[in-house]
């Protein structure tokens, strides 16, 4: 019985071979699909590398002319002041446990900046580059490589670069450490050299994705001048409580 249905299913080959496509493309799909979905729910389970949970970010406006409040041609270094205290008034209220500013770092913000970095002949793109003040690693909790917070404060505090262990590994080969190692973002002679300071742990993009490269440094008062005017609510007040 069987071998008579594979005899009928052979001898009308030309008439199914629509059905034969259709099974195919179905299969193609299913296997896409399938997947799509192991590798998405394998990133989802992997660890982040950082704690979003009771961290809240505030964003700045300014006053129009309309209000009683306005005041108008505010000197650039007053704005940056301005910025200074009110991120000092939120480390010292008692139920902040840490806060901070930044420019398109927060985790899951939904805006990218990246980099190119160089060592030697060594090359790796498309760097995403975090801008914060030294206080956003202990607000989203990342890790140094060698574990704890602190010593990615610290690099940050002596305007040093914190990288991520991918950067590390693709600029400094036969797990050579980078820290005290020096990287520049451009290939030539002349190119400004930034001394790295610390590797933190893996830190993912987002739940869904396996991108982690990145490097941070710390925001200064020049970049704050250039946002806290008409830009001032591109920055990120992030705090843990």
């Amino acid at each position: 019985m069987i071998r008579h249905l594979f005899k009928v299913i052979w001898n009308e080959r030309k008439h199914n071979i629509g059905v034969w496509i259709e099974l195919l493309l179905v299969g193609l799909f299913l296997w896409y699909m399938v997947d799509y979905m192991y590798v998405s729910l394998t990133n989802y389970f992997e660890p982040l590398g950082f704690d979003t949970e009771h961290t809240y970010i505030m964003r700045l406006g300014l006053l129009n002319e309309s209000s009683p409040e306005y005041i108008k041609d505010i000197p650039e270094d007053a704005r940056v002041a301005y910025l200074h205290t009110a991120l000092e008034r939120m480390q010292h209220n008692p139920m902040v446990e840490a806060a901070s500013i930044s420019f398109v770092s927060s985790p899951h913000n939904g805006g990218n900046r990246s980099q190119n970095i160089y060592h030697d002949t060594l090359t790796i793109q498309g760097v995403l580059h975090r801008k914060v003040t030294p206080d956003f690693f202990r607000v989203f909790r990342y890790q140094s490589k060698n574990g704890g917070i602190d010593e990615l404060v610290r690099a940050l505090e002596r305007n040093e670069l914190v990288i991520s262990p991918d950067v590390e590994k693709k600029l400094f080969k036969n797990s050579e450490s980078a820290v005290g190692q020096f990287v520049s973002f451009e290939q030539s002679d002349s190119a400004q050299m930034y001394r790295v300071g610390a590797v933190s742990t893996v830190i993912r993009y987002d739940n869904f994705s396996s991108w982690s490269s990145y490097y941070a440094d710390a925001i200064n008062d020049e970049s704050l001048g250039a946002f806290s005017d008409g830009y001032i609510s591109i920055l990120e007040f992030c705090v843990r409580v």
